[in-house]
């Protein structure tokens, strides 16, 4: 009686092998495009929110979304829902602190402030009752290669698109 493998039987352990190797890609592969989509949608409701809640006038204030995030390294830390007329000025009883997976980056936040309204460039707040924007720009989310535009313009109303 011979001793060892066949052929045929290595390369079909090879191939179980590969079979299993490329499943568990595919899965890590899938859970990052999941993160992506759900943190970038979280950061979008985040800013619905506050221009929800300053055209519904709550607590008779203004509403914003403040960026934390390393302007070298462009991770993200998280977000702050707050209330006032800009995030120095806010009233922090009101804040609502997200964080976020660092894997996000804020690639580009491009924000302008509208009129007399000054912001540091990391925030957008909603005028009260009105919901009109205090800035108007662009902000691109990136996780690995995958890219998200949130874009708020004078209609105070933020749009999500995702870029492949």
């Amino acid at each position: 009686m011979k001793k060892g493998f066949t052929l045929l039987e290595i390369i079909i352990v090879i191939g179980i092998f590969l079979l299993l190797v490329s499943i568990v890609f595919s899965s890590v592969r899938v859970a990052n495009d999941s993160l992506r989509a759900k943190t970038h949608q979280e950061i979008y409701t985040q800013l619905l929110g506050a221009s929800r809640r300053a055209r519904d006038g709550a607590y008779n204030s203004s509403w914003g979304v403040y960026f934390n995030y390393n302007e070298v390294t462009k991770e993200a830390d998280s977000l702050i829902l707050y209330a006032g007329d800009n995030y120095a000025s806010r009233d922090v009883n009101y804040d609502l602190v997200t964080k976020i997976d660092p894997q996000i980056n804020f690639s580009n936040i491009s924000l302008e402030d509208v009129a007399l309204f000054v912001g540091d460039g990391n925030e957008v707040t909603f005028e009260a009752y009105s919901g009109d924007p205090h800035q108007i720009g662009s902000i691109i989310l990136k996780t690995g290669n995958k890219e998200t535009l949130i874009t708020i313009d004078s209609t105070g109303v933020p749009l999500i698109k995702y870029v492949e």
